[in-house]
């Protein structure tokens, strides 16, 4: 999943809709505009993202040989779910984090946000969703590369050759960070399909599995 940082010739001037299902196919939709300047790829090796891909029976979909599961940041009104939208669930694995949005109908992994719309992204698993055998290239190519990998323990070498250092995290949060104030500035705080705009609340009652 991670690779290098490899551009491509002909990567896309303007964005892509790609499409997202899940694995039964009852819960459809389309990720709007997605070009590399316009989203971000990270991977991250924290317990949360190894127990949630395993809870599921995705370790293998999700899960990469560094035990690090790839993230894309997009926009939220790039979400777009077309069909099945009753399917959708959400669960919260500790009391600091993350939402996880995923099918309910299937199990499949879907997106991760915030628990506040206040901070304007939506986290999308693509390698559960987007099948990417049907594009007509590489997921990366849509995407851009992982820019950095987080959370994960690597002895100092390997480290550097993941982007599991300091350096890769800082210059791709100040990436992020740059993209995100263009979302804020377009109001993307307020158009998020997981939350109500007025109360800021998830749209639907998010199991928390910590008070289990």
């Amino acid at each position: 999943m991670l690779g290098g940082l490899k551009r491509w010739k002909d990567e896309p001037k303007m964005g892509s809709d790609l499409a997202f299902a899940c694995r039964c196919g009852q819960l459809r939709g389309l990720l709007r505009d997605i070009e590399p300047a316009k989203v971000n790829c990270s991977a991250c090796c924290c317990a949360g993202c190894q127990q949630y891909a395993r809870r599921f029976g995705y370790e293998d979909i999700l899960l990469d040989e560094h035990n690090a599961t790839t993230v894309t940041q997009i926009a939220p009104s790039a979400f777009e779910i077309t069909q099945g939208k009753e399917h959708l669930a959400c669960l919260q694995q500790t009391s600091k984090g993350a939402y996880r949005w995923y099918a309910a109908c299937c199990r499949t992994p879907l997106v991760n946000t915030l628990w506040t719309p206040s901070v304007p992204f939506v986290g999308v698993l693509m390698h559960a969703c987007v099948d990417a055998q049907s594009l007509e290239h590489p997921l990366p190519f849509y995407t851009g590369p992982v820019r950095a990998l987080v959370n994960g323990k690597f002895p100092r070498k390997q480290a550097k050759a993941l982007r599991a250092t300091l350096w890769p995290l800082i210059t791709m949060i100040a990436r992020l960070s740059v993209i995100m104030m263009g979302w804020m500035w377009r109001g993307e705080h307020k158009r998020s399909p997981f939350f109500l705009p007025k109360t800021k609340e998830p749209i639907l009652p998010v199991e928390k599995l910590f008070l289990k």
